[in-house]
């Protein structure tokens, strides 16, 4: 009866792009059918870190990002958030003032923040904010921006365009951290502020003349996209290296990708490795995919699966999608790392819930057999389901397998 069924299991090769693995899932009943998947592994290698929005020497949100709300209130705005009240934001950041803060500025700070509000509201003009503003220094200033900025966890990115001319009175009065801030809003355009990238260029340049790390790496990244002014690499590679000796992990990385494409006249894959190395040990997750591509591959390093599986568990456990994907492969395939099905079955769900679909692909095929996790074909019919949205593969996958259940029963084994 077994090779009955076999027979009735059409030839569906599953190739796909492949770096060094092909590994045969599917390989049962091979006189009448020849069923496999090839895992492979997903490189980053060139992808441009996102630029942090650095205040000063701490991490903020990015501008513009919008976290899950804790705050309530009956008053909403239109399209849903939550109505910002001089009560409801001091209420919010009252206990931080107190611990930035004296008593006897704290008036000072709740002033200024009521007539941000009614600014805002158009109850006032910006002079009133200017005003009062005043009252305090540069720092005080840009903290108490700094402070509304973050509320946007709680209020929505409301809080950003409430901040915004805090940021810019800070910026004018000479407060590094404020401009620094002030620029990067006119670089996004975000916060209710124009986008002048010429504007931020300058105030990058001015900073970057200081010596600000940030800033010269966001000079950099001008400079090496033509941004607000012309496009040079060579003062971009000068400054991401100014940066990078400063501590900054993304310049690291940017140097390392400058190296590995040849932007700067040269290909030169031992350099790249070396700088993707002092990002990767900083936590940069796309010098840890590049690096573990690098690993991998043999390429600018000695090939060592071992440190690339590294790489990508390191990755993996900051949330990337692709390295997630990459440790089920290598779980699965046992590279770099002891074989083990059950952890790349979960690797696989990680990035399968997220919509990988060679991640959803893989899944399935384990659902199927029972690899690492208990047989089901109904979970394998679902992900084949969902992958086959996107790939033609998987729904020749998902054809073949309905084909089976019809005809086979669903808890039927045809091996």
């Amino acid at each position: 009866m077994a090779a009955l069924r076999c027979f009735r299991v059409p030839l569906a090769c599953r190739p796909v792009v492949a770096d060094g693995i092909h590994f045969s899932m599917r390989m049962q009943c091979v006189f009448f059918s020849h069923r496999y998947s090839l895992i492979f592994l997903a490189t980053e290698s060139g992808i441009s870190p996102m630029l942090k929005n650095t205040f000063g020497d701490h991490e903020t949100p990015l501008l513009g990002s919008q976290k899950k709300r804790f705050f309530t209130s009956s008053s909403v705005t239109p399209d849903g958030n939550p109505q910002i009240t001089f009560e409801s934001l001091s209420d919010l950041i009252k206990d931080k003032l107190q611990e930035s803060f004296n008593q006897n500025s704290l008036a000072t700070h709740l002033k200024v923040l009521e007539a941000l509000i009614k600014h805002w509201k158009g109850e006032v003009l910006s002079v009133s904010v200017t005003r009062k503003a005043a009252e305090l220094s540069s720092e005080d200033v840009y903290r108490l921006a700094t402070l509304i900025f973050e509320a946007q966890e709680s209020v929505g990115k409301d809080a950003v365009e409430l901040a915004a001319p805090l940021f810019r009175f800070s910026a004018m009065a000479g407060n590094p951290d404020g401009m620094y801030s002030y620029a990067k809003l006119l670089e996004t355009g975000e916060g209710g502020v124009e986008r002048d990238p010429i504007e931020a260029g300058k105030l990058f340049s001015e900073l970057a003349d200081q010596g600000h790390p940030f800033a010269q790496f966001a000079l950099a990244h001008f400079y090496h996209n033509g941004i607000g002014m012309k496009k040079d690499l060579q003062m971009a590679l000068e400054l991401y290296e100014a940066s990078a000796k400063k501590g900054v992990r993304e310049a690291n990385t940017m140097i390392g990708n400058l190296y590995t494409t040849g932007e700067i006249g040269k290909v030169d894959l031992t350099k790249a490795a070396k700088f993707f190395t002092n990002a990767a040990e900083k936590g940069d997750v796309p010098a840890l995919m590049s690096l573990g591509a690098f690993y991998s591959q043999g390429t600018g390093v000695e090939k060592n699966f071992q440190k690339s599986f590294k790489c990508y568990k390191a990755a993996a456990d900051q949330g990337h999608l692709t390295a997630q994907y990459n440790v089920g492969v290598n779980y699965f395939a046992g590279k770099g790392v002891e074989n083990n099905m059950k952890k790349a079955a979960y690797y696989f769900d990680l990035a399968a819930q997220q919509g990988h679909v060679f991640a959803q692909i893989n899944l399935g095929n384990m659902y199927y057999f029972g690899y690492g996790v208990e047989k089901n074909w109904e979970k394998s019919r679902q992900l084949y389901k969902e992958a086959a949205k996107n790939n033609q593969h998987a729904e020749l996958l998902l054809q073949e397998l309905q084909h089976e259940m019809e005809n086979l029963g669903k808890n039927d084994d045809p091996y």
